[in-house]
């Protein structure tokens, strides 16, 4: 098998296998879902407290699980402006994978309870979408995710996500 592998991958033979594991893994699949006007959101802040409204901010570079060794409830947030056309023309959040099972604020409502998988092992590379029509407003709006990790296993908001 190596041997015709080795003799034929210049004909654009590979090993589909090894193939799946790499794009299942590692490829950006909420990037197929997203339409040409999606807006990536940037600026998230981290708050490993159990209080949503604890001074405790930092901020994060790109998204990533949270550090292995916190045990509680975390917080991530992202505030963004947006104008009048764009509230209009944004209808949906479209988030890369968030490893657990969040609830997603959008200015104050739950938008989200839970992640829309029942086997939340393949939550940490799954997209999902969540409807918000009507809930963006013009000027400042807050995206806020709290996940609990009293659960064994990374937490945390772990691939972009994008207004849509």
């Amino acid at each position: 098998m190596i041997e015709f592998r080795k003799n034929n991958e210049s004909l654009g033979y590979l090993n589909l296998a090894h193939a799946d594991y790499l794009e299942s893994r590692h490829w950006p699949r909420h990037l197929a879902i997203l339409s040409d006007n999606a807006k990536e959101l940037t600026g998230w802040e981290l708050n490993l407290s159990p209080e949503k409204n604890s001074l405790k901010w930092e901020k994060v570079d790109r998204m990533r699980h949270w550090r292995s060794d916190y045990k509680d409830i975390g917080w991530d947030r992202c505030i963004f402006n947006l104008d009048e056309r764009s509230v209009l023309s944004f209808s949906r959040l479209v988030f890369g994978a968030v490893d657990g099972d969040p609830t997603v604020y959008l200015n104050g409502v739950v938008v989200q309870e839970g992640h829309p998988l029942s086997d939340l092992s393949l939550a940490w590379r799954t997209p999902f979408t969540v409807e918000i029509k009507d809930r963006l407003k013009v000027g400042e709006n807050q995206l806020l995710i709290k996940l609990d990790k009293k659960a064994h296993g990374r937490r945390g908001v772990n691939r972009s996500v994008y207004l849509d």
